[in-house]
């Protein structure tokens, strides 16, 4: 576990098999308790601001360094809201269209990461979420896909997140 603006997780499934997959479960309920405390805190004291791009910039750190051949599985849970690192996505006029935002995700998120890897966007309310239009709330989640793909990630938005974090 790292802190940067928010937390990183991570979780190694175990490699060591038990009779009637008794490790992964006890490895699910591992990962859902850790979510739940995370959640809890995460409602307890949000952050103030969301720096996901210098998240992302650690989390391709990860992946790089991770052995060849291991799968992963990488979940952002936020708003979305960039507001840190010279952005602010509340009021960014770069993100006024979809197109605009494709073309900011591409300026901005040119660094690829060594080898392909799943990321669920999952989606968290806020205040300042409720606060935007439905159309630039759209044209965030196209910024952030197309960001992920730029880097060679595969992104998959999921609209609640918080339902994502129990499906787990």
């Amino acid at each position: 576990e790292a802190d940067s603006q928010g937390r990183i997780l991570q979780f190694a499934v175990p490699t060591r098999r038990e009779p009637y997959d008794e490790d992964l479960r006890r490895f699910g309920a591992q990962v859902r308790e850790r979510m739940v405390q995370l959640t809890s805190e995460a409602e307890r004291a949000p952050g103030d601001h969301t720096d996901i791009l210098g998240t992302l910039d650690i989390v391709a750190d990860e992946i790089r360094s991770s052995p060849a051949g291991e799968s992963l599985d990488v979940t952002f849970l936020s708003d979305f809201i960039q507001d840190g690192c010279g952005f602010d996505f509340n009021t960014d006029p770069r993100l006024g269209s979809q197109g605009r935002a494709e073309a900011l995700a591409h300026q901005e998120c040119q660094q690829h990461v060594s080898r392909p890897a799943a990321v669920n966007l999952g989606l968290l309310r806020s205040r300042d979420l409720a606060r935007l239009s439905n159309q630039r709330r759209r044209n965030i989640q196209q910024f952030w896909k197309s960001c992920m793909e730029a880097r060679g990630l595969t992104p998959e938005l999921h609209i609640d997140g918080m339902s994502l974090l129990k499906s787990r």
